[in-house]
């Protein structure tokens, strides 16, 4: 989504991605923003760094175990996610129109097909789809926000442009939105936090883009995109999987 397919297409140039390579580290870094905001970790952090012992136990903290979990998207990554927050205790609820409710069920999850349904149902909404198709853009809005369990909490780790910002301030504002743990926003890097509000809102935990960015992480999107370019450059067959632009 931030590259110009088509230019490189029309010049007969492949573009390679390295699918693979973060996986993990996203997954990890999407159930740790959960479990952050669950247990409300700045806060107790910020208490208990400043003396502030006996106050710390005034916040209420969330227990994730049978708390209903849905995951939005079960590819790559939402498909690590998944069994991490059922291993939690979670009812773990999974909307992908790419798999079939039977096949989703098989393997302990409860498939959803409505999602104003799943969003009712779950205490917790984490999101893994791609911003790169144009109906996901801006998905994460006021009706979908409205439609969440009151006092629901949000993740999000995939793209900025899958939410409406002004949207979800006025959902946390409001109460209908406990709590967010946000990796990604729209118009990055955000470097100017002024004018952004939820950067500094007292119910949402913020990273820069950094949920891939693990030691091992890093080393395979290395080795994978070094590999694209070898074999691109060598004539040697490349990963279909690794290919934007099949085509080329």
């Amino acid at each position: 989504d931030e590259v110009d397919v088509a230019a490189l297409t029309e010049r007969g140039i492949p573009l390679t991605i390295t699918p693979g390579a973060n996986m993990v580290s996203v997954a990890e870094h999407a159930v740790m923003l959960l479990l952050a905001i669950l247990r409300r970790l700045p806060d107790q952090h910020r208490l208990t760094s400043t003396g502030q012992w006996h106050k710390v136990r005034t916040l209420t903290c969330i227990e994730a175990r049978e708390r209903a979990a849905l995951v939005i998207g079960h590819g790559r990554i939402g498909s690590r996610v998944a069994p991490v927050l059922k291993a939690l205790g979670m009812r773990v609820l999974v909307i992908d129109p790419a798999f079939k409710p039977e096949d989703l069920a098989a393997r302990g999850y409860e498939p959803v097909t409505d999602l104003k349904a799943g969003l009712a149902e779950a205490d917790a909404v984490t999101i893994h789809v791609p911003a790169s198709i144009p109906e996901n853009r801006g998905m994460v809005n006021a009706g979908f926000l409205a439609a969440m369990k009151k006092g629901a909490y949000f993740v999000n780790t995939a793209r900025g442009d899958l939410v409406d910002e002004a949207a979800l301030l006025a959902a946390l504002n409001s109460g209908q939105v406990a709590a967010a743990g946000l990796d990604v926003f729209r118009g990055e890097p955000v470097v100017e936090v002024k004018n952004r509000p939820l950067l500094t809102h007292p119910n949402v935990i913020v990273t820069a883009h950094t949920a891939a960015f693990t030691d091992a992480s890093m080393r395979r999107m290395g080795l994978h995109a070094v590999g694209a370019c070898i074999a691109a450059c060598s004539g040697g067959a490349l990963d279909p999987d690794m290919v934007v632009n099949g085509e080329v």
